[in-house]
């Protein structure tokens, strides 16, 4: 395996959900889910970086909603709960999860041959939205022409940092192709341990 993107999501749950083993849904999918898909496949991706001599590369779809995350709350809770329970807040902590286990995957296993990346794709009409409420809906329908991006434009950063991204920005946080501060912005925020702590916690929850 040469190439894992962690791309499930669901946003902006309405009333807190559970997954099947009891965990916050947004958090569950798309943090917790994925941290355990990639945790499988570690062995496969190292594999597949010595049999191609490149390294193998991990992309973590994060959101520009990271910024609304509540990481000292959450980990704090064992079973990373957002409370009290918000759609946003959630999906805020469910994103910044991601920026934050790619960064700690890339320190991590750099020198097993395997890099690691978050983005922001943008503002992208799937069906993502489907919980999103009716006015968040419409006015997200009148700025689509001017600021959302087709399907094409939004796999564009995920497919860079797939293949030809600098190796050098590994465990960085890309938006529009181009590398950004946000991974050094969150660990300014909640300390630069927060990385870590978000993988030791993850790990005991599995």
């Amino acid at each position: 395996l040469h190439i894992l993107i962690n791309n499930a999501g669901i946003m902006a749950l309405p009333e807190r959900k559970s997954t099947a083993q009891g965990l916050e849904q947004q958090v569950g999918v798309c943090h917790v889910g994925h941290f355990l898909l990639t945790k499988l496949l570690l062995p496969s991706l190292q594999a597949g970086a010595k049999e191609s001599a490149k390294p193998s590369k991990i992309v973590c779809l994060s959101s520009l909603a990271h910024i609304s995350h509540e990481m000292g709350t959450l980990l704090e809770n064992p079973k990373l709960e957002t409370v009290p329970y918000s759609e946003w807040g959630a999906y805020g902590n469910a994103k910044c999860a991601n920026l934050l286990h790619a960064a700690e995957l890339n320190k991590r296993y750099t020198d097993k041959g395997i890099i690691a990346f978050s983005v922001m794709p943008g503002g992208i009409n799937t069906g993502l939205q489907e919980h999103v409420g009716l006015w968040t809906k419409i006015k997200w329908a009148v700025v689509t022409p001017f600021f959302f991006k087709s399907t094409s434009q939004g796999a564009a950063t995920t497919l860079l940092c797939a293949t030809t991204a600098d190796p050098a920005d590994g465990g960085k946080y890309f938006e529009n192709c181009q590398v950004t501060n946000a991974v050094e912005i969150v660990k300014q925020d909640v300390g630069k341990d927060v990385a870590v702590r978000l993988f030791d916690v993850t790990e005991k929850l599995l």
